[in-house]
């Protein structure tokens, strides 16, 4: 993709690698955080030393639900900063830019990452491009690589709902 060029309608993943991005990484996210509770395990039956046990993975269940956003955001804010891509982008062959379609910075990543913690942003996507709250709060969108590489008809800029 060109620098200072705004990302065009064409450019951005369509939903369904969206709800594929978001599954894959989501069930990565929950077998890191069941992986780190069986490691608790093992360090409190081996050691006596049970800081480390967050219990079984239920809603009611407030050190595995802290562990679990803990692990959610060092996820992606690792692989979106340093790769521009999570496990699950990798598959759907997507990616996130800045809206000029550059890549984000490390800020913009924190932010993007700290917005999917809002209550219900999951359905946020149900508006006409897909477009979530992390990825308006933060300026950020995702793309299509194959898309993105291609050059965009004129006139094809999707309309922000945020006041810039």
């Amino acid at each position: 993709m060109n620098k200072q060029q705004p990302v065009a309608v064409h450019m951005l993943a369509p939903h369904h690698k969206r709800v594929s991005n978001f599954i894959a990484d989501t069930l990565i996210c929950y077998l890191l955080t069941l992986s780190l509770g069986e490691l608790g395990i093992v360090l409190n039956d081996n050691f006596a030393f049970d800081v480390f046990v967050i219990g079984k993975p239920e809603m009611d269940n407030y050190k595995f639900q802290v562990v679990n956003l803990l692990v959610s955001v060092v996820y992606y804010g690792l692989f979106e900063s340093l790769l521009q891509r999570t496990p699950g982008k990798f598959i759907t062959r997507t990616k996130v830019v800045n809206r000029l379609g550059e890549k984000p910075d490390e800020g913009t990543i924190l932010l993007r990452t700290l917005c999917r913690q809002i209550p219900f942003e999951a359905l946020s996507f149900l508006g006409p491009y897909g477009i979530g709250w992390h990825d308006m709060f933060s300026k950020t969108l995702v793309v299509d690589s194959r898309r993105a590489a291609m050059t965009p008809p004129a006139d094809e800029t999707p309309q922000s709902t945020d006041n810039e």
